[in-house]
């Protein structure tokens, strides 16, 4: 390298980069007849990574750098600079193909070998490599809950992620809800001030995460993220559907198997205002006991003889690896599962299309469909996961939705069943029924 005529390394036909030139410059053939005063590095991904690069005198490793402190999550990509803190034009990991994905990673692991050679007069694929090497690739933040069934289940929308976007950074952000600073908030008013318990407990943290930037994305149980959803929030489901049906666990040595084991007088736990309506239309003659703590604190105190049973979900014994501590899974027709159990929900800003696309691979449609039901349902009454409400959906051909209202103590109970293939008028019209039954006056929505 001299101070002569610039060495020029390009790609033909030669790429148009935006960015890549001034006022005066002048181009011959596809080479720049007057060199700039700087050596410049310009990356441009479509479908297939492409690269022209012009130098002068120097190395592109000491010629460029990498500032990522103005991204916002992973949506603005990381933005190539030079050495005179010029913006270059950016592309997003999300927008790429898995052919590019696997050319990123080929092309990081061969500059990784010689970082520090002098690449200018090496072949463009060689140079090409060192300029993707150069660049890092932005982060998805996943906001979640810190308990470990909130930590699995924020782990597989992670995974799943990487799967669908190999090219893709995800991190966990661990928060702290309501919830969990004061177990006793889920039996407490709830924020909106209406008395009812367990609205958004377990919620209201993680949304904050996302509004204000520190999240891209939030992941929870879908039933209990609060039926009413922010205009400036968009809930997905995601992924497959685990077991709906709730749980009875009991202690091993106990000889109880199913529901109807349980002596008279059996002291069973649960904190679900519907499970303790479900469990009192089946059983009248038990004692049901609040019990707050994650699952695995509950099985503790189970063990240690404080309660003869348990009501959980399979969902989280599963996710768990619990599920040889359930002693029977309820039939979810007799005892009807709260609407969305057993679905994950992953929310993000409705201002963010480039995560609502990434999110979109992962939606099982029929699993969405079946929530969409149940949700509308419970929308459509008034009702919240805090009410003794019940919904059901299965695909069976067309959706077939079932849905219990009754009051704490299962005095009265209403029962719906119906069948139809949009999720919205089925939700919508198994509320109507039920509430030409009462079921307002007796939720007290």
């Amino acid at each position: 390298m001299g101070d002569g005529a610039p060495d020029v390394v390009e790609v033909q036909p030669p790429v148009d980069i935006h960015g890549c030139r001034e006022a005066g410059d002048e181009f011959v053939g596809g080479r720049r007849k007057t060199p700039p005063p700087h050596a410049r590095l310009c990356v441009l991904l479509i479908g297939v990574a492409r690269v022209a690069v012009v130098g002068h005198g120097r190395t592109a490793a000491s010629a460029s750098r990498v500032d990522t402190s103005a991204a916002h999550g992973y949506t603005s990509a990381s933005r190539v600079y030079t050495s005179r803190q010029r913006a270059l034009p950016t592309f997003s990991p999300i927008a790429t193909s898995s052919r590019t994905s696997r050319l990123l990673r080929n092309a990081r692991g061969l500059a990784e070998t010689e970082p520090t050679r002098d690449y200018i007069n090496r072949p463009p694929s060689a140079f090409a490599a060192l300029a993707v090497w150069e660049i890092e690739l932005p982060t998805l933040r996943i906001a979640t809950r810190r308990s470990p069934l909130a930590l699995i289940q924020a782990n597989f929308v992670a995974a799943r992620l990487r799967e669908t976007e190999p090219a893709l950074d995800v991190e966990l952000l661990e928060v702290a809800t309501r919830g969990d600073i004061d177990p006793s908030a889920s039996l407490a008013a709830s924020a909106g001030g209406d008395g009812q318990p367990g609205k958004g407990v377990f919620i209201d943290s993680l949304r904050d995460a996302l509004l204000d930037g520190r999240a891209d994305l939030a992941a929870h149980s879908m039933k209990d993220v609060p039926i009413d959803n922010p205009e400036d929030l968009v809930l997905r489901t995601f992924g497959p559907r685990a077991d709906p049906r709730d749980a009875l666990v009991a202690s091993p040595d106990s000889g109880i198997q199913d529901l109807f084991d349980l002596a008279p007088g059996a002291r069973i736990a649960t904190v679900s205002i519907r499970r303790r309506a479900m469990l009192k239309s089946l059983l009248r003659d038990i004692e049901i006991v609040p019990v707050r703590g994650n699952v695995g604190t509950r099985l503790k105190r189970l063990d240690e003889g404080r309660y003869d049973a348990l009501l959980l979900a399979c969902a989280g014994l599963d996710r768990l690896r619990l599920d040889d501590r359930i002693a029977q899974r309820l039939d979810p027709e007799t005892f009807v599962p709260a609407p969305g159990q057993g679905a994950l929900a992953v929310e993000f800003r409705a201002d963010r299309p480039d995560v609502r696309d990434l999110v979109a691979r992962s939606v099982a449609p029929d699993v969405e469909r079946c929530v969409v039901a149940e949700r509308e349902l419970a929308r459509a009454i008034g009702a919240d996961c805090a009410l003794p409400l019940g919904a059901y959906c299965a695909t069976q051909g067309a959706l077939r939705l079932t849905a219990v209202a009754a009051d704490a103590d299962a005095g009265r109970v209403l029962r719906v069943v119906l069948t139809g293939d949009d999720p919205v008028a089925l939700g919508g019209e198994v509320a109507a029924r039920l509430e030409a039954l009462g079921a307002r006056e007796l939720l007290g929505t």
